[in-house]
């Protein structure tokens, strides 16, 4: 566009008689120019130029004075202006909405950052920590709901109430009537069989993320049911800071597949979770001061 100013304002409009010169080609074919330059995609492009030649026409009448080309001039960089910014603020818009970590599952971890997560998971569950609300939690069954069968559409209204009103992936308090009894459980840390192996490992968690996290928040970006392949997938963010000395924050975002068996009365048969950090990322987090 400063290119196009430029050119408009410098080519020798006025003859010696003080009438326009017939240049119009020449700024036409600057205009083309300035505009393949400037402007990024074909939609903008073509908005302009048919705009651009509809005015050209009439921006240089004979006796045109200096000021009325500046302004003529002016109206054309606006138009283009006009034309072009919200095109490309809205694609670009898109474009970053669009844009999702490719997740890493179990197999990206390596074996170390492994074998210490199991290590810890073990060492939580020998002190038992949370063996009172486990013991609750099995005998009450609390929030749970004992459905005999849940349709496709009711299951992933239960897994959405699980993220947004029990903020399970920090309380670890999910529906577990929901999931069959042998079911396998995985994230990029672990694998493990049973939905009663959860609620103990999360319920011996629970007093050191309730006694070292603060504000833990979830977001959940989206839950879609992908009836046909029997899942939903939910998208996700956790995100909470850590009381210690150095604030550290666990901050990841996060992708989930419930599989769920028709011939289990729609039961979740498989969790599995991925992170778009590795794990041994996650883990520098808790080891990093956090920057904001």
């Amino acid at each position: 566009l400063l290119r196009l100013l430029f050119s408009l304002l410098t080519f020798q409009v006025f003859n010696t008689n003080g009438e326009t010169c017939k240049r119009t080609s020449r700024v036409r074919l600057t205009m083309r120019r300035a505009t393949r330059h400037s402007l990024a995609n074909a939609r903008p492009y073509t908005i302009f130029q048919r705009k651009a030649n509809a005015l050209i026409k009439d921006t240089f009448p004979v006796k045109t004075t200096l000021s009325e080309l500046c302004l003529k001039a002016a109206g054309i960089a606006c138009v283009a202006m006009l034309a072009h910014l919200p095109i490309t603020h809205a694609a670009e818009k898109v474009q970053i909405e669009n844009v999702r970590p490719p997740y890493k599952g179990y197999q990206s971890t390596s074996g170390g950052v492994k074998a210490l997560v199991q290590g810890l998971t073990d060492l939580s569950n020998a002190m038992g920590l949370g063996m009172a609300t486990y013991a609750d939690s099995a005998a009450n069954e609390d929030m749970n709901h004992n459905h005999a069968q849940l349709t496709p559409t009711a299951l992933r209204d239960v897994i959405e109430a699980d993220f947004r009103e029990r903020n399970y992936l920090w309380t670890g308090r999910l529906t577990t009537s929901a999931y069959g009894r042998d079911c396998v459980f995985t994230d990029p840390t672990l694998t493990f069989t049973g939905v009663e192996t959860f609620k103990r490992n999360l319920a011996n968690l629970s007093p050191i993320v309730d006694a070292l996290v603060e504000n833990p928040t979830t977001r959940l970006f989206k839950i879609e049911l992908k009836e046909e392949q029997d899942q939903i997938i939910a998208e996700w963010e956790m995100d909470g800071r850590i009381r210690l000395p150095w604030r550290p924050r666990i901050k990841l975002q996060g992708e989930t597949r419930y599989t769920f068996s028709p011939s289990l009365r729609n039961k979740i048969v498989r969790y599995d979770e991925s992170w778009g950090i590795t794990a041994g990322e996650a883990l520098k987090q808790i080891l990093s001061s956090a920057t904001a």
